[in-house]
């Protein structure tokens, strides 16, 4: 269903965008995702199985160098802006315990804290970084260069490392 949705551009070109797991994606009608984003869909990791579901809205845009990487799940609301070098990841590379950091990092199980959820007409700036198990609310905006690790309520600015709450609008 994906392929026929995704449309990678720049500018007046076209460039590719990496899309792996594509079954496992939904993505809506008008919906933009810019070139030389990667998009990854994982079932099976060192000998673990997971079950990835990435839904996409309508009339999503995305920035170039775009990075989505699901083992559980990841759901983009309705009329989202994304800019540019923007993860979104809902998993990483095993935990920091003395027995995994003795593992290399790519040999090392994912884990994942649970999906990301972003609701409609959010805006995600620049270089922004959103961790497993985040819900971002409705109208919220997230300032460049933030790292997302804990839920941000409607209607909210989010900036900072980690991501805290500058304004809300009741």
């Amino acid at each position: 269903m994906c392929g026929l949705n995704i449309l990678c551009m720049k500018y007046a070109g076209y460039f590719p965008c990496d899309l792996v797991g594509g079954e496992y994606f939904e993505i809506g009608d008008k919906s933009i995702i810019a070139g030389n984003s990667v998009l990854e869909a994982i079932d099976n990791l060192h000998g673990c199985s997971y079950t990835p579901v990435v839904k996409i809205g309508k009339k999503v845009n995305i920035g170039e160098y775009f990075n989505l990487t699901a083992v559980n799940s990841i759901e983009i609301g309705n009329n989202v802006l994304i800019g540019r070098w923007v993860t979104i990841k809902d998993n990483s590379h095993g935990s920091f315990s003395k027995e995994e950091l003795d593992i290399a990092p790519i040999e090392r199980k994912v884990i994942s804290k649970g999906g990301i959820f972003i609701e409609d007409n959010v805006w995600i700036c620049d270089k922004v970084t959103i961790c497993s198990g985040v819900h971002i609310g409705k109208g919220s905006v997230i300032a460049a260069n933030a790292v997302v690790t804990k839920d941000v309520p409607p209607y909210s600015l989010a900036g900072g490392v980690p991501a805290k709450i500058i304004k809300h609008i009741e």
